[in-house]
């Protein structure tokens, strides 16, 4: 036999089983994992998770109600608020915007704005990303709240600063919210509208978005807490319900409330590990 034609064979044949091989124990590891959390269920656990191993997804699954009273289930295609999980989207427009080259994250808050007062001058776009911008936690008001874009920039310039610009961590909402701000002025774009164009459309997340998400209720999940006067669970219900209707939602803006998928957030990963949306450097 040919000797190419040979290591043809041998190595078809050794792919072929470490293919066998790879599958076969990602299905144990499926049946470890699901079973640990079909578990998980009886002991109060509701929700999603998506588990990839090399690249490949394992498990992507729902567990529990997304809507408990209803009786819908969570799956794969729930739609969450992920809460603090969008500041990493706020962040990376910003970089997006210095790809652009249309700001340094060395620029200053004043630079963009002129009633910017002395002890806030020199605050950074860089310290404003990594909560060392010295704005105290409180700056701002509850996060379902009407407010103003100009009512948020007079709080934020007429707050008292934790602590000197650049001297101490310090995590604080109102920072992402600040870089909202600076990213609508810098891109002439709505938050929503920049995000979708240059970060969801890129990643293909289509299931992904802040206020201007249409889908259907039933697959929004419900959020719940525990009233201690009647000393049980209560449904909060959804975001959507609690948002201003209007456009004074900036206590909320930038720093929590997009909706996603498991699965696209899964999609993002990949977005970032693989320089679609953002490159390497940034």
């Amino acid at each position: 036999m040919n000797l190419s034609i040979k290591t043809l064979l041998i190595t078809f044949i050794t792919f072929s089983t470490l293919s066998a091989f790879t599958q076969n124990t990602n299905k144990e590891l499926f049946k470890k994992i699901d079973a640990y959390l079909e578990t998980s269920v009886t002991n109060g656990f509701s929700g999603v998770v998506l588990v990839s191993k090399r690249g490949e997804i394992i498990l992507s699954k729902g567990y529990g109600w997304a809507d408990r009273e209803n009786k819908i289930p969570n799956s794969p295609s729930t739609v969450f608020n992920i809460g603090s999980v969008t500041k990493q989207f706020t962040a990376s427009a910003i970089l997006k915007l210095v790809e652009q080259g249309k700001i340094k994250t060395a620029d200053k808050v004043s630079s963009f704005f002129i009633q910017t007062p002395i002890d806030k001058r020199d605050i950074t776009i860089h310290q404003l990303l990594t909560h060392t911008s010295g704005i105290s936690s409180r700056t701002g008001g509850f996060r379902y709240n009407e407010a103003s874009k100009e009512q948020f920039l007079k709080e934020f310039f007429e707050s008292e600063l934790h602590s000197k610009p650049g001297k101490k961590y310090q995590y604080a909402n109102a920072n992402y919210i600040m870089l909202t701000v600076i990213l609508e002025l810098v891109s002439g774009q709505t938050y929503s509208s920049f995000l979708k164009e240059h970060l969801f459309e890129p990643a293909q997340m289509k299931s992904t978005g802040y206020k201007s998400i249409n889908f259907s209720t039933e697959r929004l999940a419900h959020g719940y807490y525990y009233n201690r006067d009647g000393e049980k669970w209560a449904d909060w219900g959804t975001t959507q319900q609690h948002l201003p209707y209007n456009n004074e939602h900036w206590y909320s803006i930038g720093k929590g409330d997009i909706h996603s998928t498991i699965e696209d957030l899964y999609k993002w990963h990949n977005a970032l590990k693989n320089n679609v949306v953002l490159t390497k450097k940034n």
